[in-house]
């Protein structure tokens, strides 16, 4: 059995999960473009800077690429660089950040997928890099115990 331990910068672990997880904020962000009357907070949506958000979706795009691109280059296992590639091949087919919006009533019922979205992206790049070089556990194995995801 392997040993767990702590991942390490420069071996294609850490841009595999960044790239899956960016490939689904910005599958999320898509489907809230296609289907705004559900998946966006009414109060907000006319707060937002579409453009604003149509770039930081484009970025997220590109910066998934480079960090699947150098998965495959560092790492011995390329699983989460093929489905953080899957995930956002899917949200480019659907459109990508050039997403037209169209006319739509409100419903009744939405479900705030864009405000979860940007908080997610926000918070983790505030205390993912805090965890990551100023950890509170020294001996604390990124969520793995005895081998298994915890």
């Amino acid at each position: 059995m392997l040993e767990p331990r702590r991942l390490k910068i420069g071996e294609g672990v850490i841009s595999g999960y960044l790239s899956v997880f960016l490939s689904l904020v910005s599958l999320g962000a898509v489907i809230c473009f296609f289907f705004p009357e559900y998946f966006t907070t009414e109060e907000f949506r006319d707060r937002y800077p579409i453009e604003l958000i149509r770039w930081i979706l484009f970025f997220c795009l590109v910066f998934f690429f480079l960090f699947a691109f150098s998965s495959l280059l560092l790492g011995k296992k390329a699983k989460y660089a093929f489905i953080g590639m899957t995930i956002s091949i899917l949200a480019i087919l659907l459109g990508g950040s050039g997403i037209e919006i169209k006319e739509y009533e409100q419903s009744i019922y939405s479900v705030s997928l864009d405000w979860m979205l940007l908080e997610i992206l926000v918070l983790s790049l505030i205390f993912v890099p805090i965890e990551l070089f100023f950890p509170k556990r020294t001996n604390q194995i990124n969520f793995i115990l005895n081998g298994k995801l915890t």
